[in-house]
């Protein structure tokens, strides 16, 4: 059996007292290079109080239901953000923030978005401003190199339930059709839309045919 595991006790006694010297002749040195050694473990994946917002550009992707463009925020330490302009909104509610943006640290999130927020609204007029934040947060995570629930308060749960929505059909039959392939993919919770375009401000003044062309869907899909 080696020395070392013989004497545990002895080892570590060894590595304190030679711990111990370093710390005392550090404490004599420069306090760059005491900063240099006490934070010589620090995860460094960037700058943060250096980045710079360089350019911000929209992506936007085809084949999908709605219309989705992709927010792209670069900086100057290649950390690029990703968010997107919710609801099917054009992507001009999120570039005309561009101007307002470039030159300005990232990591700012709150003060960025007390600036931009007076240009978006309710609904998909909101949809720039909403992208543009999601963007920042993804740029401080990255910059930081956590995720970024841990920056807004912690994690709640590792599981989220989704809802999944259904294109509108003026067909029942058709409709509820597409709802049982969405429950046949797994999702618990859709959301339901009326089957007639036109009727769908009706019904929101009439209950009882809203809720007509509920049971007739669902009892289709039971």
């Amino acid at each position: 059996m080696s020395e070392k595991n013989t004497n545990p006790r002895r080892d570590f006694l060894q590595k304190l007292s030679l711990g111990g010297l370093s710390l005392g002749t550090m404490a004599m040195s420069p306090i760059e290079e005491q900063l240099e050694y006490t934070t010589q473990k620090v995860n460094r994946s960037s700058a943060p109080s250096d980045l710079k917002i360089t350019d911000m550009r929209i992506a936007e992707i085809s084949g999908v239901v709605f219309r989705t463009p992709i927010v792209r925020i670069y900086t100057n330490q290649g950390i690029i953000g990703h968010g997107d302009v919710r609801d099917g909104a054009a992507k001009e509610y999120a570039l005309f923030l561009k101007s307002r943006l470039i030159g300005q640290n990232p990591c700012n999130v709150e003060r960025l978005f007390k600036i931009i927020s007076q240009f978006g609204h309710h609904g998909r007029q909101g949809g720039g401003v909403s992208g543009v934040e999601m963007a920042l947060w993804d740029i401080v995570g990255k910059a930081y190199n956590v995720p970024v629930y841990q920056l807004l308060g912690g994690k709640y749960r590792d599981r989220v339930r989704v809802y999944c929505d259904t294109t509108i059909s003026q067909d029942p039959y058709e409709y509820a059709k597409r709802m049982q392939e969405r429950l046949d993919k797994g999702y618990t919770c859709l959301l339901y839309t009326s089957f007639h375009p036109v009727r769908a401000y009706y019904c929101s003044n009439n209950t009882n045919s809203f809720i007509r062309d509920a049971d007739a869907c669902f009892l289709l899909i039971q």
